[in-house]
């Protein structure tokens, strides 16, 4: 159960370091960059999401 938390807390924190690089973008360059970076960050956590939850679902599957 360690594991599976520490996994989906990494992704929320990998979510909020790229909101914040995104930020750190749109202030420097154009708006276009940082959207294209916001977009694939989230695209990166949503999916960190749904392997999180689908390590649970195997894991409640071979618990004993």
């Amino acid at each position: 159960m360690r594991y599976d938390y520490y996994g989906f807390k990494l992704s929320v924190h990998i979510f909020v370091l790229g909101l914040e690089f995104t930020i750190i973008i749109l202030r420097i360059q154009n708006v276009e960059a940082g959207l294209n970076v916001f977009l694939l960050v989230s695209l990166g956590a949503i999916k960190g999401i749904k392997q999180y939850s689908k390590f649970r679902r195997i894991a409640k599957e071979y618990r004993y």
